[in-house]
């Protein structure tokens, strides 16, 4: 080519579409994840990528010089709200399947439609968030209610059967057996699993009592709201600024013993109580599966297992080691040559 002459280049190839798919991004962080992790040797100090199907919303992380900090800081805590309550639904006993359907239809739906009507207006989602809030807190309030009266019927009917008198079961005429040792095997071994109950129990109770004083602080707030709905004539325009007040103050109280109850999973390490209960209704299963074990090995084998030990013990008794013997035969021998002298 001759010099000054217009030539043509192409120094990059076409974009692979790939790189442009959430699916490839997805599986690119979900790979560098595990690479940094695998250095990583504080269980509690590992990443985690978040999972944008799941129960909770991602908070954005705010720049420097940020024109839309302040924009950016509301929208945080109102998802920092929606994720605390599902915190609480959870402790609560609300399935993932019902959280999952409010989250799709009050938040999910209502982004997209806001976007068709109104077009991009960030403003529009504390509102909508707000609304997915009230929507699963009374749900929470529902269930709890629920599992309330229940307890109390169960308590009632135990009450009734411990008054009932007991009727003793007719004894047949015992049956000689031929005596048999079977071979006894080995009692069941506690699994890992297992052996953590305890400790994931106590923080399993710890939400749980956390969750109850939400549940009171709940219902006073709805009586003083109902006593200031109620307020008539002079009193409406006297007291309705003072019972407002315990209102504001009431709420404050709640946010923080939710913001409380989030905080206790964190505190033992896990990243949300989603992530807790999935960890402890697995070691709650392997707990339950080998106390079932070990009373079945009890009932049968643990009567033998006893007598075999009894007469090991007797065995040993009656038959002592030699050393044992031998130092018995010399302390009797030294006690003669004494009384001879």
């Amino acid at each position: 080519m001759n010099k000054g002459e217009i030539y043509e280049r192409n120094l990059f190839t076409a974009k692979n579409r790939l790189f442009r798919q959430d699916n490839f991004v997805d599986e690119v962080k979900n790979l560098y994840t595990d690479l940094i992790n695998l250095l990583v040797k504080d269980d509690k100090e590992k990443l985690h990528v978040f999972d944008s199907n799941g129960l909770y919303l991602a908070t954005k992380k705010i720049g420097k010089n940020n024109p839309k900090a302040e924009q950016i800081q509301t929208d945080n805590e109102m998802r920092m709200r929606w994720n605390r309550e599902v915190d609480r639904a959870i402790v609560s006993g609300v399935t993932e399947t019902e959280i999952q359907q409010i989250k799709k239809e009050y938040i999910s739906n209502r982004i997209r439609e806001s976007v068709d009507v109104f077009g991009s207006q960030p403003d529009q989602l504390g509102t909508i968030l707000m609304s997915a809030v009230a929507v699963l807190s009374m749900l929470i309030s529902k269930v709890l209610q629920k599992a309330r009266e229940m307890s109390a019927k169960l308590f009632d009917a135990r009450q009734i059967q411990s008054q009932t008198p007991k009727q003793e079961p007719v004894l047949k005429p015992a049956q000689k057996e031929v005596p048999s040792k079977p071979e006894i095997p080995s009692k069941p071994v506690m699994p890992a699993e297992a052996a953590a109950h305890p400790k994931l129990f106590k923080i399993y109770k710890e939400l749980k009592r956390q969750n109850e004083i939400i549940f009171e602080a709940k219902k006073e707030r709805n009586d003083l709201e109902l006593e200031r709905d109620d307020l008539k004539g002079l009193a409406k325009f006297t007291k309705k600024g003072e019972m407002q007040s315990r209102i504001d103050h009431k709420n404050e109280e709640i946010d923080i013993l939710k913001i409380g109850l989030s905080g206790i999973a964190r505190r033992y390490g896990y990243q949300n109580v989603q992530e807790f209960y999935k960890i402890y209704h697995k070691s709650h299963s392997a707990y339950i599966a080998y106390r079932e074990q070990e009373a079945e090995w009890e009932k049968i084998y643990g009567t033998d297992s006893q007598k075999q030990d009894k007469e090991s013990i007797l065995e040993q008794l009656k038959n002592p080691p030699k050393r044992a013997a031998d130092y018995q035969r010399q302390k009797i021998i030294k006690h003669k040559d004494r009384g001879a002298r």
